[in-house]
C-alpha cells in the first residue's frame, strides 16, 4: 500500500513539474509594442542599459522558426578622470533581427550545450545541476524557469552558468563564470529590470536610452511587397545605402550599394517565401521584412 502511495505521488509531482515546464515559443511570445530593459552589472561596471522594442512578428511559411524585427536603444558609460572624476555617456540605436527554432521544445533544452543530459555525457557526475521552477517576485510573478549548473573547466576554477527564462519575457537573467579568469567577476551578468506588455508594466524604466542619436529625416519606402519579379527602394536625403538581403536561415544573398532615389531590385531568381532586407546608411540599419511571391 505504502508502494502504491509513494508511486501515485512520484506520478503527482511529475506531472505538476510538466506543467509549470515552458516551451521556447512560451517563453520568447513577444508581441508587437512590447518593451523590455536590460542592465549589465559586470564587476566595477559604470551605468548602463539596453531597451528593446518589438515592431514586427512573423512566422517562417512552415510555422516552425518565429522572427522579431527589434528596435534597440541603449547607452554605456565611462569613468574619466581629467579634470576630475566624471562619467562619459554614449549612446545608440538600431533595429536587429531575432529568431527562435524548436519552438514546441523544453526552454531547459534552449541552450543545447548546457541541457542536464549533455552535461552528464561528458563529466559524468563531476558537476552540479539544479532547475529552476518558480513565480519571479523581480517579475511581478511570472512564471520562471532556469537552471544552474557547475562544471570543471580548468584545474582552478570551474565555469559556472546561471540562466532564467520568464513567460513571455525571454531571458530574465544571465550569469556566467568563466573559471580561468573567475578573480576578475563573471564574464557575464544581464538581467530584465523592465518590461511593459500591454496595459501591463514591471519594473522602473531607466529614460536614459531614450536619449537618442541625432537622426537623418529620412523617409524610406519599399513597394511592391510581396513583390514577384522585383521590389523598389525609395528614399529621400541620403546619399549612398548599402542593402543586404538575407534568406531564414540568416545566410546573406545580395549585397550592394545603391545611389539615388529610386532604386529596382531583382528578385525573379528567389524562390517564394519571406526574407529580410537590411537598408545601412548614416550607422543606421533599418530592418524590413520581404515576402517573394
Amino acid at each position: 500500500m505504502k508502494t502504491i502511495i509513494l508511486l501515485f505521488f512520484s506520478v503527482l509531482c511529475l506531472s505538476a513539474f510538466s506543467q509549470e515546464e515552458m516551451t521556447i515559443e512560451q517563453v520568447f511570445n513577444f508581441d508587437i509594442g512590447d518593451k523590455y530593459q536590460y542592465k549589465s552589472s559586470l564587476q566595477d561596471q559604470p551605468p548602463n542599459a539596453l531597451t528593446k522594442e518589438i515592431i514586427d512578428k512573423y512566422y517562417s511559411p512552415n510555422s516552425d522558426t518565429l522572427f522579431y524585427i527589434i528596435h534597440r536603444t541603449y547607452y554605456s558609460s565611462n569613468y574619466e578622470m581629467d579634470p576630475e572624476p566624471h562619467l562619459v555617456y554614449s549612446f545608440g540605436d538600431d533595429t536587429v533581427t531575432e529568431q527562435y527554432t524548436n519552438l514546441n521544445a523544453s526552454i531547459f533544452d534552449f541552450i543545447t550545450d548546457l541541457r542536464y543530459d549533455s552535461i552528464i555525457l561528458h563529466y559524468e557526475t563531476d558537476f552540479t545541476y539544479d532547475s529552476i521552477i518558480e513565480y519571479s517576485d523581480i517579475h511581478c510573478n511570472v512564471l520562471s524557469n532556469g537552471f544552474e549548473c557547475v562544471f570543471p573547466a580548468s584545474a582552478v576554477e570551474p565555469n559556472s552558468y546561471y540562466y532564467s527564462f520568464g513567460n513571455g519575457l525571454g531571458i530574465s537573467k544571465q550569469i556566467v563564470w568563466d573559471g580561468s579568469g573567475a578573480w576578475n567577476g563573471p564574464s557575464i551578468a544581464k538581467s530584465l529590470t523592465f518590461y511593459s506588455k500591454g496595459d501591463e508594466t514591471c519594473g522602473i524604466m531607466d529614460n536614459l536610452t531614450s536619449n537618442p542619436k541625432i537622426e537623418t529625416k529620412t523617409n524610406i519606402d519599399i513597394f511592391p511587397n510581396p513583390a514577384k519579379d522585383y521590389f523598389q527602394i525609395i528614399y529621400d536625403n541620403l546619399d549612398v545605402v548599402v542593402i543586404e538581403l538575407y534568406d531564414l536561415t540568416g545566410a546573406l544573398i545580395k549585397r550592394e550599394s545603391i545611389n539615388g532615389r529610386l532604386n529596382q531590385i531583382d528578385i525573379l531568381y528567389l524562390t517564394s517565401g519571406i526574407y529580410t532586407l537590411k537598408i545601412n546608411y548614416n550607422n543606421t540599419t533599418v530592418t524590413r521584412k520581404i515576402v517573394k511571391e
